[in-house]
């Protein structure tokens, strides 16, 4: 993840190198729909962040690569969930694993 984050490969050239390397593999993608939460929970955890704007709109663009990530890797192969239906509905996560 350190490679995505510091935007080193796109979501192609990840899909590419998890298909690759990990043929096998299936992956749950786990992100918020609310990035405005996202938001302050991160900066909750991990510590204040100056510029509230910049981080909202890295965190937007982090959530981006992971739709587009998924996307490229395929149905059979990615799927992605967001915490806020998963935590009410724990379902979602069996039929995930399905």
């Amino acid at each position: 993840m350190i490679l995505i984050q510091n935007g080193k490969w796109t979501a192609l050239e990840a899909s590419e190198f998890f298909k690759y390397n990990f043929p096998c593999a299936k992956y749950i993608i786990n992100t918020r729909s609310d990035i405005d939460s996202q938001v302050v929970s991160q900066n909750r955890v991990f510590g204040k962040e100056d510029n509230i704007e910049r981080f909202f709109n890295n965190i937007k663009k982090e959530n981006d690569f992971l739709a587009q990530f998924t996307q490229y890797m395929g149905e059979e192969t990615a799927r992605m969930i967001y915490m806020e239906e998963w935590t009410k509905n724990v379902m979602q996560l069996n039929e995930a694993v399905e």
